[in-house]
């Protein structure tokens, strides 16, 4: 229940902003290293393993206002993604499913297992692993503060 409240939530608060970024959305497809819009280059981690960014863009939000970004797998899997922020946030990450209802404010046809993940976070980043099933993913970051701050999003292959 919790989930579809969520849902909910986000559904009033997309309205127009969320139709124009449909028509702008911007899809990567991803076949284990095989990428569309891709860097393709190897990103350091901490414990010094490579892995493959095939996601790494920037973008300003307006205060309380979302960044909708759709990944597209061609098979399902787990990938590590990391939101950097300069104020707090949350990441949702839904099925194509529950992201047209959001769209058309249809909340009846959606499962709690379409939504994937789900976290506020008050640090200045997030940094996780999700599995997700083939086909399209929506990647749905708001900005939970009260001035426009730039966001940076990428998207690690293990």
């Amino acid at each position: 229940m919790f989930f579809l409240m969520c849902i909910a939530a986000y559904a009033q608060s997309l309205g127009d902003f969320a139709k124009e970024e449909q028509k702008r959305r911007d899809s990567i497809s991803v076949d284990q290293i095989t990428t569309t819009e891709s860097t393709q280059a190897p990103a350091s981690t901490e414990s010094g393993e490579s892995k493959i960014t095939f996601i790494d863009e920037k973008k300003e939000i307006s205060p309380r206002m979302e960044w909708n970004r759709e990944v597209v797998l061609r098979t399902g899997g787990t990938f590590t993604f990391q939101v950097t922020s300069q104020g707090a946030f949350s990441v949702m990450v839904i099925t194509e499913k529950a992201y047209n209802a959001m769209l058309q404010h249809d909340m009846e046809g959606v499962d709690k297992e379409d939504v994937l993940f789900f976290q506020d976070s008050k640090e200045l980043t997030l940094k996780k692993s999700i599995t997700v099933p083939m086909g399209s993913s929506w990647f749905v970051i708001e900005n939970r503060t009260y001035k426009t701050v730039e966001f940076h999003f990428q998207c690690f292959l293990p």
